[in-house]
């Protein structure tokens, strides 16, 4: 279960830049340090502040336990910034200012300036200095372990780093005063991408050990650390990945998985004596529960912070059940033959054995498409979102070509965006507030949205192979494979801002042929504009539809390749769209 706290409302912005302004306007009302700062790190209460604290530095936080009783002046009242002056605002990436003045830089965003009393810097310092006693030690036991490694040792780390933050949604992690970013002109990570400037990682991909400074070092072995016990490093979008912190998440992690009754496993236990030895127990931990529990994510939108919480299997087995009933009706009430598809029980065998009822035309898929379209509007209407889709591939049966290797990755990678599909059906409810539009707005939502889901699976399409036969030059992700739903998305990402997609869920699903497993090719997602998040009960229907999304699309290739044929989907694009939605274009 989720132990993510529930937001209070907030005022609605539409650009990140819009969502700065608003903070640093609120800020101007505000002498004390401690409310300006509390409205920094939580964005205005958009942002758990258990998270937020994380995104400070050890002396930032030091600084935070004494700002009850600092008062902060606007830097236009100072006639003369003198170097005891501290400041406080927010780098335009999110990133909170909280230290000694500085001139400001390009991304520097000044919301007020303070001086400390000789007993506040006191203070400050005697808490920096007992805070940091456990992060000396642990960069101690990372020195230790840095001068043990080999050549070809340090090598692997490197390797493993560049693997996780490489053909992944970008990240932005702080060490200390670094930030370490794949955000466009901010990357200082990846030198073969065309952003950026002094990456840690050249274009060849190697590192200069010799040019490693201290944050340098912590970040590659923390994250290595991260990989070891099974994360993706996204966890700390938007926070400090200091080793304490590191050591706080792994401990908080251990907890949780425990909690769920995990904490007996097969063979020798493991001594949680150091940062290494708790990553073992949390992969054995992370391994040990696939059969019982779904992994789920929840992200936010306005850092990508990334969370990770399980499910049980069993109740969204229940859900699948549950929700198949619906898509039973549904079929049947398309059929004259409801006394025949009424003995199925599960989604697959009910698809299958419809696909040989209609008898598919060697031409066209209409039925398939017809249907397809209801599944989705009855799961979205289910859920109560504004907007559902369900994207996919035109020609499904070329997933056996590429099983049997007669397309290659090249091939693949060659495919232009057409190749795929997206089935996005609005809300009754958003059909009638559109209703009669003169601007044909439901259709340049609808359209841009299906236009950009098929850019996704075009971009997903190659990580289906080995990396090393994708050619060099070509952009992709690797497919998902965890659900997740997410907050506040409507901010950074163009295709979320021009939808307004508040809040979302993805459920992403697998297609098999013969025992190769392709993940992420269907899946389902939901975006509601306005009113609550979606909740963990929501997000475990939404899984359930996903589940006869997959069937569906799985039941057609079964069918496909069996009668050695192919048809291509010729719905969901442009012109589609714009008959299917006629009535709302006047």
């Amino acid at each position: 279960m989720s132990i993510t706290n529930v937001q209070p409302k907030v005022p609605v912005v539409k650009k990140f830049t819009e969502l700065i302004m608003e903070i640093k306007q609120d800020s101007q009302n505000v002498t004390n340090l401690r409310k300006v700062i509390d409205g920094i790190i939580t964005f205005n209460k958009r942002f758990p502040h258990d998270l937020g604290w994380l995104s400070l530095s050890i002396f930032q936080q030091s600084i935070y336990q004494e700002a009850e009783h600092i008062v902060i002046e606007p830097k236009d009242s100072i006639t003369e910034l003198t170097e005891d002056y501290y400041a406080v605002g927010m780098k335009t990436y999110g990133r909170i200012i909280l230290g000694k003045y500085v001139e400001k830089e390009e991304t520097d965003d000044i919301f007020g300036v303070f001086k400390l009393t000789t007993a506040e810097e006191h203070i400050i310092n005697e808490v920096y200095q007992s805070s940091c006693i456990e992060e000396t030690r642990l960069r101690e036991e990372m020195n230790n372990y840095w001068e043990l490694l080999s050549q070809a040792e340090q090598h692997m780390l490197f390797s493993n780093v560049k693997k996780m933050i490489t053909h992944i949604d970008p990240i932005t992690i702080y060490v200390d005063q670094q930030t370490f970013s794949l955000f466009g002109k901010y990357n200082n990570l990846l030198g073969d991408r065309n952003s950026g400037s002094e990456h840690l990682f050249s274009s060849d991909g190697s590192v200069d050990e010799t040019k490693l400074g201290e944050s340098e070092k912590v970040f590659l072995y923390a994250m290595n650390l991260l990989h070891e016990a099974g994360f993706r490093s996204e966890e700390f979008n938007g926070l400090q990945l200091n080793l304490t912190n590191l050591g706080r998440y792994f401990d908080e992690r251990l907890g949780y998985y425990q909690s769920f009754g995990m904490d007996k496993l097969q063979g020798e236990g493991v001594e949680l004596d150091g940062l290494f030895n708790k990553a073992l127990r949390l992969k054995q931990l992370k391994q040990s529960m696939q059969n019982n529990f779904q992994t789920y994510r929840e992200i936010n939108g306005l850092n990508f912070n990334k969370r990770e919480f399980l499910y049980s299997k069993a109740e969204l087995n229940n859900d699948e059940l549950k929700t198949f009933q619906l898509i039973k009706t549904l079929l049947i009430s398309r059929t004259d033959n409801k006394e025949y598809f009424n003995q199925f029980n599960n989604s697959y065998d009910l698809f299958y054995a419809w696909l040989q009822d209609i008898e598919i035309e060697s031409t066209e898929l209409f039925d398939y498409e017809e249907l397809l379209n209801e599944i989705v509007a009855l799961a979205t209407e289910y859920v109560n979102a504004d907007i559902g889709m369900s994207r996919g591939i035109r020609d499904i049966s070329k997933i056996k070509d590429i099983t049997e290797e007669r397309i290659s990755a090249v091939e693949v990678s060659e495919w232009p965006v057409t190749e795929f599909y997206c089935c996005v059906v609005p809300s009754k409810k958003m059909k009638d507030m559109f209703k009669g539009h003169p601007k044909n707005l439901l259709f340049t939502i609808v359209n841009a949205i299906a236009q950009r889901m098929d850019y996704n699976s075009w971009h997903y399409m190659p990580g289906h192979f080995p990396h090393d036969s994708i050619p060099l030059k070509r952009d992709y992700y690797l497919p998902p494979r965890m659900p997740d739903t997410a907050e506040w998305s409507n901010l950074h990402h163009a295709g979320h801002v021009l939808a307004n997609v508040l809040y979302s869920i993805r459920s992403p699903k697998e297609i098999v042929c013969k025992d190769r497993v392709f993940y992420g090719l269907c899946d389902l997602r939901f975006m509601r504009q306005s009113g609550e998040p979606f909740r963990e009960e929501t997000l475990a229907a939404a899984i359930g539809f996903t589940g006869h999304i997959r069937a569906l699309n799985q039941a057609l290739l079964d069918y496909l390749i069996n009668k050695k044929t192919s048809i291509r989907i010729q719905a969901f694009n442009k012109q589609w769209y714009q008959e299917r939605y006629k009535e709302q274009i006047n």
